[in-house]
C-alpha cells in the first residue's frame, strides 16, 4: 500500500506507519460491532468485499497530513494524549472494505468523530526534530496546538488497469485555544500519473 508519503519524515520518530493491516484485540472501551455501511455493490467476491473494522495499536492509515503550503500538520488522533508520549490513547479504528473486479480493486476506509489536532508544521518540526528531548516534543503536542476538535474521515485507494490514485477527505469542527469555533475541511489526492493533485487543509471561522 502507498500511504501519505510526505508525512514519513514528519511522523517517523513518532510511530512506525505500516501498510500491514494487523488485527488486534480491541480494548474494553472500543466498539467492535459490525459496521453498518457498504461503499459499493460491485462484483461479489467472497472474502474480499465484506466490511471489517481494524484496530491499530501502533499503526494507522492517514494518521497525519500536511497542507501543500507547509502551514499545517493535522494529527488524526488524540494528539495531546497519544501513547508514544506516555498517554493512553491509541489510533482510531477504521471501517474498511475491499472490492475487486476484473481490472483492479477499490479499497475504502471511513471513520467518524475522530479527534483532530492541527499544529503549525514549522513550529512542530522545530520542537520535535531539532535534537531536543522527546519530552519537549510531547509538551509541544499537548500545549501548542492551533486548533482541536473532531472530524469525519473517508479515504480510498483505487487501482485500475495499472493506474492508481489515493484520496483522503475529511471535515469537522475545531476550536482555537480561546474557544472560537471554526469549520475544518481537508482534501488530499495522489495519482500515479500526476503526483499530488490536492494537498489542502482549510480552517475557516464560522
Amino acid at each position: 500500500m502507498r500511504w501519505r508519503i510526505p508525512l514519513v519524515v514528519v511522523l517517523a520518530l513518532f510511530v512506525a506507519v505500516s501498510c500491514d493491516q494487523k488485527l488486534v484485540e480491541p480494548a474494553d472501551d472500543q466498539v467492535v460491532e459490525a459496521p453498518a455501511f457498504n461503499y459499493m455493490n460491485g462484483p461479489a467476491n467472497p472474502g474480499n468485499s465484506g466490511v471489517s473494522r481494524d484496530l491499530f495499536e501502533e499503526d494507522c492509515f492517514w494518521c497525519g497530513t500536511t497542507s501543500g503550503d507547509g502551514q499545517y500538520l493535522a494529527a488524526h488522533y488524540q494528539g495531546d494524549d497519544i501513547f508514544f508520549c506516555g498517554g493512553s490513547s491509541q489510533f482510531y479504528p477504521w471501517d474498511m472494505q475491499l472490492v475487486e473486479n476484473k481490472s483492479g480493486q477499490l479499497y475504502k476506509q471511513q471513520a467518524y468523530d475522530v479527534p483532530l489536532f492541527i499544529y503549525d508544521l514549522s513550529d512542530l518540526a522545530t520542537a520535535c526534530f531539532s535534537g531536543g528531548p522527546q519530552e519537549a516534543c510531547c509538551t509541544f503536542r499537548a500545549e501548542e496546538w492551533l486548533y482541536k476538535g473532531t472530524h469525519d474521515m473517508r479515504a480510498v485507494d483505487n487501482w485500475q488497469d495499472n493506474r492508481w490514485y489515493q484520496q483522503f477527505m475529511a471535515n469537522g469542527v475545531v476550536y482555537d485555544p480561546d474557544g472560537l469555533q471554526y469549520r475544518y475541511r481537508e482534501h488530499q489526492k495522489l495519482t500515479s500519473e500526476h503526483g499530488w493533485t490536492h494537498e489542502t487543509i482549510t480552517v475557516e471561522l464560522e
